[in-house]
């Protein structure tokens, strides 16, 4: 075991700090997500945006099925971000 630690110590460390870097973004992303944070980094509470995509997403999703052509091709597309 100790012959194995010594030959491959610089991988376990490199190992080490990947996963700690990992940890760290997953803990930052989990407080965000608790405090309201959206992934623009803003509280979205007070988003003026908030609630209009979805909004414009079903408008979209309506007059692409009246109009019967994708909505890659509908004048409205890029209004809102897509997820």
């Amino acid at each position: 075991m100790l012959r194995f630690l010594q030959v491959n110590w610089g991988t376990i460390v490199a190992l080490l700090a990947v996963a700690f870097i990992v940890f760290l973004a997953i803990r930052t992303m989990v407080l965000d997500k608790k405090a309201g944070i959206g992934i623009c980094g803003q509280k979205c509470a007070q988003c003026a945006k908030m609630g209009h995509c979805a909004e414009e997403k079903a408008e979209e999703a309506q007059s692409s099925m009246m109009c019967g052509r994708s909505c890659s091709g509908c004048q409205y597309s890029n209004t809102c971000h897509h997820s």
